[in-house]
């Protein structure tokens, strides 16, 4: 279960992507709260508190206590952060207000636990299909990832969503529970798909060309 932090925010007088910059400027992050009905809540963060926030959690969701300058502070699902390209610094901050009793749907990263034994013992390769999961629960049962045990699996066995350790009861997973997260194949399957990508990686530049070259064989021709 998700830590409850608190999170301090002040309001966003303006709005707008120069005033967004400005605020970045400052180490600041802009960010919303919205949610139940209520008109959204333009506020800004205090970037470094943030980045911190987030460097001792394995995910980005997570629930908070959100204090908006010397309100009470209220009870918020962090949705999703939005990352700088080059930094990788968080530039934005979707938070959403959330009620005791009322369920969330969050989406949050799968992990592997283990050395499969089909790795171990048969030179079998693990190959993760799924690496996030989407399910709806309570708040206070917002989870920042799901750990999976792969230990076990043999060549040609696999786990899927529904195999994921997640009480029915506390959390209902959106999505095909059939849907294969992870398997261990074959040495000879995994040799084929590496040969194949690497064909494919290879073929691309000269699809690149051909095209380059019809469209320079078009730009030569006689105008009709």
């Amino acid at each position: 279960m998700a830590e409850t932090q608190l999170l301090k925010a002040e309001v966003r007088r303006k709005t707008g992507t120069g005033e967004a910059r400005r605020l970045r400027s400052r180490a600041r992050v802009p960010a919303v709260l919205y949610g139940h009905g209520v008109e959204p809540r333009h506020i800004h963060l205090d970037g470094h508190e943030l980045e911190v926030m987030l460097s001792h959690h394995v995910g980005e969701v997570m629930v908070v206590q959100l204090q908006i300058g010397d309100e009470k502070p209220v009870k918020a699902l962090i949705k999703e952060v939005q990352h700088d390209p080059l930094t990788d610094r968080p530039i934005h901050v979707d938070l959403l207000a959330v009620k005791v009793g009322e369920r969330v749907r969050v989406r949050v990263p799968i992990e592997l636990a283990g050395e499969p034994a089909g790795v171990r013992e048969q030179g079998g390769v693990l190959e993760q299909l799924q690496h996030e999961v989407e399910f709806e629960c309570l708040p206070d049962d917002v989870l920042e990832f799901v750990r999976v045990d792969v230990s076990a699996l043999k060549v040609d066995e696999h786990i899927t969503l529904g195999d994921l350790p997640l009480p029915a009861d506390r959390y209902r997973i959106v999505g095909d529970l059939s849907a294969v997260v992870a398997t261990v194949v074959p040495p000879r399957v995994a040799e084929e798909i590496a040969a194949e990508e690497e064909a494919a990686a290879a073929e691309e530049p000269e699809v690149i060309s051909e095209k380059k070259a019809e469209e320079r064989s078009a730009e030569e021709s006689p105008g009709e």
